[in-house]
């Protein structure tokens, strides 16, 4: 489908007709809407790649039901569902199916909206309209985005949108907490496109919502690269209007040799180091050794130098981006090339938490912490990594050690 902000009739053709074909049906390649400013393809369905992933059912919506009903078997949860009126309106358009009224209404929510502008910030404009209409097609035929591996069903778009709401609601004042784990879909891949699974990126935003003057320290705990976080970050802290009082440091533990099996490359900024740690060119390779046990040791010994290295009054953000991907009973999901095993059991789970639970009791006035879920994708990982990180959630004292911030400017003792 071809987008620029102006409904067309041509365009509102293509659109019925496609929504009236079976997915096989539906060409490779589908032809763009030229209007007098040109056009721009927003949405392509490969069908063959389709029919392969959809076999997998990894609708982002059903595993965040999962985990919430999970969470609600637990005291210690928050829920937000208060969406203004636009994107309520917006997402009961995309229920009917009415694609030109979805996307005009969308460009009539307020740039400063919080979640249009950090959906925007995050993806660009372009992939937020691509999700739009693949969410829109999607009401009859769940489809692929393009070639990538990520399905997309009539909840795709309300996904993000719901997520993005949530995160920004959690990082208030008012409601953040010492210790914070956040529910969702996995998102460290996704970037300006859909790729690896994720459609959103909570890390990012988390980021993002990191209040001024703290020091925010990302630790990548999922076993695949943190590559759609770092190309947002070092995006967005190179823009003119990046608050200079905010500093990252991205401590990226991943394995090189599985997906998305690239090497990545260290990066330094005034605001933003990237620091990747490829555990799979250790003394002990990620075949021979439990990835959770180096991943453990590398964390603790981090963040406990983090601490000790920081100023006394220094608030600090601790970002976790945790993920088990793949559990041995993960099913029939890939777990990369060269590697004939599963990486995580139930037992390692266990021990990355018990790790970040011990650092929370060693520093509890040091840093607030966001914990964030990415992959693991079996209906049994999804509700024992919920109910791992809950009792963390209830053994961290909430109230009192939730760092108060100084908000004068102070030079950073951390090395960048």
């Amino acid at each position: 489908l071809g987008y620029d902000e102006q409904s067309t009739p041509a365009l509102e053709q293509h659109v019925q007709k496609i929504l009236k074909q079976p997915i096989h049906h539906v060409t490779q390649n589908l032809p763009s809407v030229n209007t007098k400013t040109g056009s721009q393809t927003v949405l392509t369905v490969n069908p063959e790649h389709c029919k392969a992933n959809l076999a997998l059912n990894s609708s982002q919506y059903d595993r965040i039901k999962t985990m919430v009903t999970a969470a609600r078997t637990h005291s210690e949860v928050n829920e937000f569902h208060d969406l203004s009126t636009p994107w309520k309106n917006l997402l009961q358009l995309i229920e009917q199916d009415d694609l030109i009224k979805v996307l005009d209404l969308y460009n009539t929510i307020d740039a400063k909206d919080p979640v249009k502008s950090a959906m925007e910030t995050i993806h660009g404009k372009p992939y937020i309209l691509q999700l739009i209409c693949a969410s829109v097609v999607a009401r009859f035929h769940s489809i692929c985005l393009g070639d990538s591996d990520v399905v997309i069903d009539n909840k795709g778009f309300e996904t993000l949108v719901q997520q993005y709401h949530a995160v920004i609601q959690s990082q208030q004042p008012e409601n953040r907490r010492a210790f914070n784990f956040l529910i969702g879909p996995p998102g460290h891949h996704c970037h300006k496109k859909a790729a690896g699974f994720c459609t959103s990126n909570s890390g990012a935003l988390t980021v993002l919502k990191t209040a001024p003057n703290e020091f925010c320290y990302i630790v990548g705990l999922d076993i695949n690269a943190d590559n759609g976080l770092n190309n947002v970050l070092k995006q967005v802290t190179s823009h003119p209007s990046w608050n200079e009082s905010l500093k990252i440091r991205h401590d990226d533990i991943y394995a090189s040799n599985v997906y998305p099996i690239i090497k990545m490359e260290e990066s330094r900024s005034p605001y933003y180091h990237y620091h990747p740690i490829d555990i799979a060119e250790g003394e002990k390779p990620i075949e021979k050794q439990s990835s959770a046990e180096l991943m453990s040791a590398i964390m603790r010994n981090r963040v406990t130098d983090i601490c000790l290295r920081a100023h006394s009054h220094q608030a600090m953000h601790l970002v976790l981006i945790l993920g088990f991907d793949s559990h041995i009973k993960d099913g029939s999901f890939g777990i990369g090339t060269n590697i004939s095993r599963r990486r995580f059991s139930d037992a390692d789970m266990t021990l990355l938490y018990t790790t970040i639970q011990k650092c929370m009791i060693q520093y509890p006035q040091r840093f607030h912490c966001t914990a964030i879920t990415e992959g693991g994708y079996s209906i049994h990982l999804l509700k024992e990594q919920v109910n791992a990180m809950m009792k963390i959630v209830s053994s961290t004292p909430q109230k009192e050690t939730v760092p108060a911030i100084d908000t004068t400017p102070q030079s950073n003792s951390i090395s960048f």
